[in-house]
């Protein structure tokens, strides 16, 4: 079979609750530490996925160009492409394949369900498609199902080690809280390294499951016996690496960075992944922001077009107090169309920030707004928009349903006591000031805020 070289490599990266091999770590990343969304390639047998009907077709090189958007997160323009290719090649299980995952980045949960329905349809005896199935059932909150594709994935084949580790990923990241989900997390990979998974896969979902728990010295452990295992792993490295800087522990991070030669990489994805790291770390250890910026500006020299880093950059950028030149870098992901939500909203808030030009920042925020109309944070950027053009009871009237977040986020109580203040209401103003203030963790706008509530005394 010939496929391009990069497809052996990388296929896709994408926000999708678990396809992990066994005997990989870094190509297919099982997991992010928080739980809610994860980061992973799906490069599954490429006989499986890639097989000789794609090349036959002459899919493989459609297929390339998808999984490209795919890797950027560009996940609208994806689906754009592999509609009409669904109507070309109804029977090849590939299309509908990357189909669902694009679908399920976009966050259309529903489709993706039908699409990967569709893949167990034509494939009923292969356990990637239930993979698939289980993540999207995750992500509508639908976890007893889940685990019941997890546990028929495996009965198709339990001597496969990948199907433990699947499942194993599951209970560590939505069952943690259940001792008993724990240690049957704990089994099922002692299950994988038995039937064959490397040492760095299960030892990095060790460190994981350690992670989630809250025991960060056997986190540490785990990562560090999985990096040993898989030298210059970038995945196993940006997991440890947070670590060590919680921990005070600069140092062995330092040590862990600079033994990677970025230059010998290669691959421009590992290139821009591992400058992203080394800004995370400079952003922990308090870096000078010019260092910091250059990371991610080296990042993007190479992967101009990747989504995250570009929506990564700019949210730093804000709390770094530096939303205008934000502005410059979210325009370039929306230089057409379909356009991003997620770069949308975040380019509609830099702008509001900025307040220099408002009615871009209205054009960007209906254009997040037809995706997530009811979003408190997307709300909360409509307010101050409105605040910015001197439309003050406009403003709290679409902040109204976002006040409720307002203790547990400071931005949306900041921007309520300023609107309250220019309401003539200076008791609620000083309330959502004072609420804003408190906050332990920094927040743009906080030096307005202490001005403000100092005026109001």
């Amino acid at each position: 079979m010939k496929i391009l070289p990069s497809i052996a490599v990388v296929v896709f990266v994408v926000l999708l609750n678990g396809i992990v091999r066994a005997d990989t770590v870094e190509s297919d990343v099982p997991f992010n530490v928080d739980g809610d969304t994860l980061e992973a390639r799906p490069i599954l047998d490429e006989k499986w996925l890639w097989g000789d009907e794609v090349e036959m077709t002459g899919l493989d090189r459609d297929l390339v160009g998808v999984a490209t958007l795919i890797g950027e997160r560009r996940y609208v323009q994806a689906v754009d492409r592999l509609m009409p290719l669904t109507r070309k090649h109804p029977e090849t299980v590939q299309v509908w394949f990357v189909l669902t995952v694009a679908r399920y980045g976009r966050g259309q949960y529903d489709l993706a369900l039908a699409s990967a329905d569709r893949c167990v349809q034509l494939r009923p005896h292969s356990p990637e498609p239930l993979w698939l199935r289980a993540s999207i059932l995750v992500a509508q909150g639908h976890l007893h199902s889940a685990e019941s594709n997890y546990r028929r994935a495996i009965e198709l084949n339990p001597k496969r080690p990948v199907g433990y580790l699947q499942r194993a990923r599951f209970y560590i990241s939505y069952r943690s809280e259940d001792p008993a989900k724990m240690g049957a997390a704990v089994t099922d990979i002692e299950q994988a390294a038995q039937r064959g998974a490397s040492e760095a896969a299960t030892e990095a979902m060790l460190g994981h499951a350690y992670e989630v728990t809250g025991d960060v010295r056997r986190a540490v452990t785990h990562y560090r016996s999985a990096i040993d295992a898989r030298p210059g792993d970038l995945y196993i490295l940006g997991r440890l690496v947070p670590l060590y800087d919680q921990a005070g522990l600069a140092a062995q991070s330092d040590a862990l960075l600079s033994a990677i030669d970025g230059s010998k990489l290669g691959n421009p994805r590992k290139v821009a992944r591992l400058a992203t790291i080394r800004a995370s770390h400079g952003i922990a250890t308090g870096m000078a922001s010019e260092k910091i910026e250059r990371y991610y500006r080296d990042a993007l020299l190479v992967t101009p077009n990747d989504l995250a880093v570009r929506l990564e950059f700019a949210r730093w950028l804000e709390t770094d107090g530096r939303n205008a030149a934000a502005i410059p870098v979210l325009r370039k992901a929306l230089q057409s169309e379909p356009y991003d939500p997620q770069a949308a909203a975040q380019l509609a808030w830099a702008l509001a920030d900025d307040g220099k030009e408002l009615d871009e920042a209205r054009r960007w925020y209906a254009v997040a707004k037809q995706h997530d109309p009811s979003s408190p944070y997307l709300l909360d950027t409509g307010a101050w928009i409105e605040y910015q053009a001197g439309e003050y009871d406009r403003a709290l009237e679409v902040l109204q349903p976002s006040l409720r977040l307002a203790k547990q986020v400071p931005e949306i109580a900041y921007h309520a006591g300023a609107i309250y203040a220019r309401l003539n209401e200076p008791d609620k103003a000083r309330r959502f000031l004072r609420m804003a203030l408190a906050a332990k963790r920094p927040f743009n706008g906080r030096a307005a805020a202490e001005a403000l509530l100092e005026q109001l005394h």
